[in-house]
């Protein structure tokens, strides 16, 4: 991965933290203050080095005042297709309070950059004077410390691997002083919206948000099945036993337990966080499952809130559809393996569910869910490349083929679940999202392809993961 970093500041500091945050990608310094001409100059570096990420650092941003810089970087984003444009400044618009925003997020204007990272919100959470640097700035025009750099280091961090594709899909929480103050089958529970207990109903409000962003939610805690159920019925809460996928509230070992629910959802033990209060909890779950990211939480439950903001691993951009329906789209999937389960033929099943499927080629509405497709399949995926949004609409205006799949069925829709891409009668790509395995959406969207391009090229790579895609591979060419 090549980074082109310029900006109206001093970037030693910058670079810096960013070399020790992307140890093997090659970042390249612009000139201080040169911004400008290196993003409208064809004689540039930038030009040479034609980079992944462009990281703009600037003095301030704002869509208003800074209209000619918007001008500049649209332009530059025409020449860079494929680049992803990150802006680190302080945001002029106070009322917006995160700290990365996207595209969709509501400037007043349409943002021109993929991403801003928004350091007025950085700064208020560590406080000015723990970051500014007043002998770096009088001397070199460095702002802030190299500590506070490291910090900015890491949101870049997050950026880019939401892009890749490498955030976590799943939380699983534990339930007595995690999501309320209190045992639930002793003394009772304790939450509020106001009050000193008001952490713990903001924490939940942000679990719900990640939920809505397509992180689902999953219980795992030493209790009583019942009592936790009457403490959801008989408490006011912004969360409902609806909101997670999977619930083990029993008194086997929390191990076995978070094994059965990556079992029951699918998915890798390295797709999920684990949130607990309890250290012993904690540290006997990464001794055994090592794959999941667990989280001990503060001593003191008035940090809770920002400590879930700043787990780096559940910030998630670049939503899709699917990703606002997730939860209901395993909930949807449990009541198909209920319905499974009264069938001996599995070919009756999947007639009794009636599959229905919609092709689609170059429906460019569909290309962030089929980058997306690309950059997190692992098991059904046989070439393995990766392509981005502004990739797979690069590759249809140069005659180019991108297809992609969406699969209803008596429960539901499960979304778009199948892509492919198509390169001059060249198979380049072909993923299947592992929530529509033997629904034999493979041979529906293959027998589409190749009605339409003759003599159609196919190629494999191999990988430690992907034995559904090879066995596909071995049948389609016997």
């Amino acid at each position: 991965m090549k980074i082109f970093l310029t900006g109206s500041y001093s970037l030693n500091y910058l670079k810096i933290s960013l070399q020790e945050e992307f140890l093997s990608d090659e970042i390249v310094m612009d000139e201080y203050d040169s911004y400008i001409y290196s993003l409208t100059d064809e004689d540039s570096k930038i030009h040479t080095l034609k980079p992944n990420i462009i990281i703009i650092y600037l003095d301030s941003y704002d869509n208003k005042v800074n209209s000619d810089l918007m001008d500049i970087i649209n332009k530059a984003k025409r020449i860079f297709k494929n680049a992803i444009f990150i802006v680190t400044a302080p945001v002029k618009h106070l009322e917006l309070d995160s700290v990365i925003y996207v595209k969709s997020d509501p400037f007043e204007e349409k943002l021109k950059v993929d991403y801003v990272i928004n350091l007025n919100k950085v700064i208020s959470y560590y406080g000015w004077k723990n970051v500014y640097n007043t002998k770096s700035w009088y001397s070199g025009k460095i702002l802030f410390n190299l500590e506070f750099y490291n910090v900015i280091a890491r949101y870049f961090r997050t950026i880019i691997d939401n892009f890749n594709g490498k955030k976590k899909k799943a939380l699983i929480v534990d339930l007595d002083n995690t999501l309320w103050s209190g045992v639930a089958a002793d003394e009772g529970i304790k939450i509020s919206k106001d009050g000193i207990y008001s952490s713990f109903w903001i924490f939940q409000e942000k679990l719900k948000k990640l939920k809505e962003k397509g992180i689902v939610l999953a219980i795992c805690s030493k209790n009583n099945l019942n009592t936790i159920t009457n403490v959801f019925r008989n408490n006011t809460m912004p969360l409902s036993l609806n909101d997670f996928v999977a619930i083990k509230c029993n008194w086997a070992d929390k191990v076995a337990n978070i094994k059965e629910i990556a079992s029951e959802l699918n998915l890798g033990l390295d797709a999920f966080a684990f949130i607990d209060d309890n250290r012993t909890e904690i540290e006997w779950v990464k001794s055994q499952l090592p794959e999941v990211e667990s989280h001990l939480l503060p001593e003191r439950f008035t940090e809770f809130p920002d400590y879930l903001d700043n787990i780096d691993s559940l910030n998630k951009f670049n939503i899709t559809n699917e990703d606002l329906v997730k939860t209901n789209l395993y909930q949807q999937a449990t009541e198909r393996e209920n319905h499974r389960k009264k069938y001996s033929d599995y070919k009756k099943y999947l007639r009794s569910l009636k599959l229905s499927y919609k092709i689609k080629v170059n429906d460019l509405d569909n290309m962030k869910r089929a980058s997306q497709l690309t950059q997190k399949t692992n098991q059904f995926n046989l070439t393995l490349k990766k392509y981005t949004e502004l990739e797979l609409i690069d590759l249809i205006n140069n005659g180019g083929f991108v297809y992609s799949l969406e699969l209803d069925d008596i429960y539901g829709k499960y979304g778009i679940v199948a892509a492919a891409v198509v390169i001059k009668n060249s198979l380049e790509a072909f993923v299947v999202s592992c929530r529509a395995f033997n629904k034999n959406v493979e041979d529906k969207l293959f027998e589409d392809i190749i009605m339409k391009h003759n003599n159609l090229t196919v190629s494999f790579v191999k990988s430690k993961n992907n034995l559904v895609a090879e066995s596909f591979y071995k049948r389609i060419n016997k």
